[in-house]
């Protein structure tokens, strides 16, 4: 299972009535030093020299722009640029947070808690970074990404548990989205949060369709300022039209112990979903039908964890494999965009014996569509997207 896996003993599940309507939110930041359930934060600057080595796969230079010898229990959830030069990475025990405005030559490394939570995902807007994870709160920062604030969620209007997770956050202009989870005793069910103003306030949003949804939203793709796909810990994918207010069930999994992990469409009508055990399932009509790739089927132990459209038609995936230790040759591949053909081509190769792959790849980044970045579980590296097909 994916790290984000929620495990809940639950007696009883509430069930809760919605209304079409945004639960309004007039809390502001306030600076991280200021919020209580930050102790003993720590702030560090740490240089790093990037490597390039070349992609075998396709016979093109990579560049690793960050790396960990010791990883322990830590992961690189994602990682976001605005330009190739200035980017955040979060994951990682205690609250981690890592920026550059270098392209990776040095780092600001600013920790805001002592124990194991982490941040799940993060997004850049007009300069400033934002950062979600374990608990009902929104980090964000300058555009030097030197200061850092918080937005508090936890007394909010529309939050019904004693617990709350935020898995992904992104933007399409003013409009951003914070999904995750809502739980507590008798209580577990998706949790969203939505902003119309480009980050600078948060309302908690009570949505119709998702009452017998108890699981957590792992991803969720913004197609339009209307139009959202999204999946969840329980196997389900739902569509909103009307930007989140409402959702209509679009795919539900055939077995028990689903969990999907990512969502992407290029348009209204064609993407993907991916979850674990190699499930892979494309769509070319806005998720009335679903056909799945067989390439990953029933592969136990693989979990496809993040898409990413580089163009049209390619997509980038990623995998994570539970319980391997050993380096994992190949852990990114490139397929179909349109899902019509099924065969994978790798992502990335290589015959340096410097560069290790550990192989638990949790998220892909595309940058104005020329640069990808790749995370795996330790190091982070940059690609250029021209050279990337599946000839």
């Amino acid at each position: 299972m994916l790290r984000n896996i929620v495990f809940c003993c639950i007696g009883s599940i509430v069930l809760w009535s919605c209304t079409d309507a945004q639960v309004q939110n007039t809390k502001k930041y306030i600076p991280v030093d200021a919020f209580p359930l930050f102790e003993e934060i720590v702030r560090d600057e740490v240089t790093f020299e990037p490597k390039n080595f070349e992609n075998t796969a396709h016979s093109s230079k990579v560049r690793m722009i960050h790396g960990l010898d010791n990883t322990a229990f830590h992961f690189y959830n994602a990682v976001a640029f605005e330009t190739e030069q200035q980017g955040v990475l979060v994951g990682g025990t205690g609250m981690r947070i890592r920026s550059t405005l270098d392209g990776g030559k040095t780092w600001k490394d600013i920790r805001l808690s002592r124990f194991a939570n982490a941040f799940h995902s993060t997004a850049i807007r007009n300069g400033e970074a934002f950062a979600v994870g374990e608990g009902s709160f929104i980090v964000k920062s300058d555009a030097g990404f030197n200061n850092w604030s918080v937005f508090d969620l936890k007394d909010a209007e529309g939050l019904k548990g004693d617990s709350q997770t935020l898995y992904k956050i992104k933007f399409t202009d003013s409009l951003g989205f914070a999904m995750g989870f809502d739980t507590g005793f008798g209580i577990a069910r998706p949790l969203i949060v939505k902003t119309q103003n480009g980050g600078d306030t948060w309302s908690v949003v009570t949505h119709a369709g998702l009452e017998e949804e108890t699981g957590a939203i792992n991803d969720f793709d913004i197609v339009s300022e209307n139009l959202i796909y999204m999946v969840t810990q329980m196997g389900n994918s739902y569509k909103s039209t009307d930007g989140g207010t409402s959702w209509t069930k679009i795919f539900e999994p055939k077995q028990d112990y689903t969990n999907l992990n990512s969502v992407a469409f290029k348009n209204e009508n064609t993407g993907f979903i991916s979850g674990i055990s190699g499930l892979l399932y494309a769509t070319n009509d806005g998720g009335d039908t679903w056909n799945q790739n067989t390439v990953f089927k029933d592969s136990t132990k693989l979990n496809i964890s993040d898409i990413q459209y580089i163009t049209d038609d390619l997509i980038a995936i990623t995998t994570a494999e539970s319980f391997v230790d050993e380096e994992k040759p190949i852990f990114s591949y490139l397929l179909d965009g349109n899902g019509q053909n099924e065969t994978p081509r790798p992502l990335l190769t290589k015959k340096d014996s410097s560069i290790f792959f550990e192989g638990d790849a949790f998220h892909l980044f595309l940058l104005d569509k020329k640069r990808l970045f790749l995370t795996d579980r330790n190091n982070i590296y940059s690609l250029d997207a021209k050279t990337l097909s599946l000839e």
